[in-house]
């Protein structure tokens, strides 16, 4: 099966739904999943939300993954037979882990989809990115970018700081900004890299910022500060930068 972002997963299981007078789950839930066989995915958490998000006891392995579809963050399943007749059953959103051996488990996940502009690794050594001129909201964003198994980008020093600039400098979208991994989300003005989990001690402000008092809590490269950093309202949509 090609690659399929999550929001199209449910449309295609929708649609087969009612397209089709006899549905069987079975059958066409199968089709949207792969499979790994004895092995069990560990999420880290590290982002909200995505991680593990329900634990329940289902009478198939098909009815666990048929779950799975209807929720609205669900990407991937563990699987373990109970007895003859229940299976438990894990939902996990597109957030990453570890996939460890596992006797007797089975882990099922949407493929990923591929970023449209192909991750670049010539920008900044050890790194690569994928710049997005799609607008979205900082969380949107932030999904979008797992969904291509990365994260909204961590600037860990000056030198990776300067390569973006260079890079955007050269090939952003006139006047658009991109969002970043960092915001003070969980905490007022403690500044925390979501693809890390670690709080940042490198920054690159640009004029006054930042200023929470402003309900700014997510940060971006700004165009009009030659992408130094501005905290912004999380809803604003922006460009974004991605890295794995």
């Amino acid at each position: 099966m090609g690659k399929i972002t999550q929001s199209l997963v449910k449309i295609i299981f929708t649609t087969i739904c009612i397209s089709i007078t006899e549905c069987s789950s079975s059958t066409y839930i199968g089709k949207l999943f792969n499979i790994a066989k004895n092995e069990e995915f560990i999420p880290d958490n590290i982002i909200p939300e995505v991680g593990h998000l329900r634990n329940i006891v289902t009478s198939s392995v098909m009815d666990c993954n048929e779950e799975c579809v209807k929720h609205s963050k669900c990407t991937q399943t563990n699987v373990e037979q109970l007895t003859a007749t229940t299976w438990n059953c894990d939902l996990f959103g597109l957030g990453r882990g570890a996939k460890i051996s596992s006797p007797g488990h089975l882990h099922y996940f949407v493929p990923m989809s591929e970023c449209p502009g192909v991750f670049l690794t010539t920008i900044h050594s050890g790194s690569s990115y994928c710049i997005s001129h799609e607008t979205l909201t900082w969380t949107d964003a932030e999904m979008k970018c797992l969904e291509y198994g990365a994260t909204l980008a961590t600037i860990e020093d000056s030198s990776e700081q300067a390569d973006l600039v260079a890079y955007l400098l050269n090939n952003a979208q006139p006047s658009m900004s991109y969002n970043i991994g960092l915001s003070d989300r969980a905490e007022p003005e403690v500044w925390v890299w979501s693809g890390t989990g670690t709080t940042a001690t490198y920054f690159s402000w640009g004029g006054a910022d930042p200023q929470v008092a402003n309900n700014e809590r997510c940060v971006t490269m700004c165009s009009h500060r030659s992408y130094k950093w501005c905290d912004v309202q999380c809803s604003s949509l922006l460009g974004y930068i991605c890295e794995r």
